[in-house]
């Protein structure tokens, strides 16, 4: 599948820090009921997630495209949306994903999605998946747009038990995407 490397340099990565503390801090309750326990795990998690966010938005930027700049305001649960990352053009929401090389080769390539969200079940036709690995601190592989609709009956069972009550899992062999 295509993608693009985005080089990150320093400058947004002290707020999606800050973020990602913050989110942690406002919504521990709701990560532990998803079966997540580990802080230093659930910050890694958001910011490497943000960091992907961040990195989609320079390649719209760069590639002179009208896109909105990743939210960084921190939600309570009860306030969280299902709403894209990103909108492109006013015309096509981005929902990003990321996950790290490091989980990817010990894994295998694959996403995480809410299970109640309706990106998975009922995706808008303007709706878009952007998925990301992140290579190092410094890097993110931006693999093309898939039209979410295309993605619908891709999801299976997380392999890992504690998140199959509340997570979807996309896997890169389902499709076309390999290591």
């Amino acid at each position: 599948m295509k993608h693009r490397e985005v080089t990150m340099d320093n400058t947004y990565k002290l707020q999606i820090i800050d973020f990602a503390e913050k989110c942690y801090r406002t919504n521990k309750a709701e990560y532990k009921r998803r079966g997540q326990d580990n802080p230093s795990k659930i910050k890694q998690d958001i910011y490497y997630g943000k960091l992907a966010e961040y990195a989609v938005w320079l390649m719209y930027m760069e590639m002179d495209q009208e896109c909105t700049q990743p939210d960084v305001a921190v939600y309570k649960n009860k306030n969280k949306s299902y709403a894209a990352d990103m909108i492109v053009n006013n015309a096509h929401n981005l929902h990003v994903k990321s996950q790290l090389l490091k989980q990817a080769q010990q894994f295998g390539l694959s996403w995480m999605f809410q299970k109640n969200d309706p990106l998975v079940k009922s995706p808008l036709l303007s709706d878009y998946v952007v998925l990301c690995l992140t290579l190092n601190a410094n890097k993110v592989r931006v693999f093309e747009p898939i039209k979410a609709k295309d993605l619908v009956s891709k999801y299976k069972k997380p392999k890992k038990k504690q998140l199959q009550s509340t997570k979807l899992a996309l896997y890169g062999k389902d499709i076309g995407i390999e290591l």
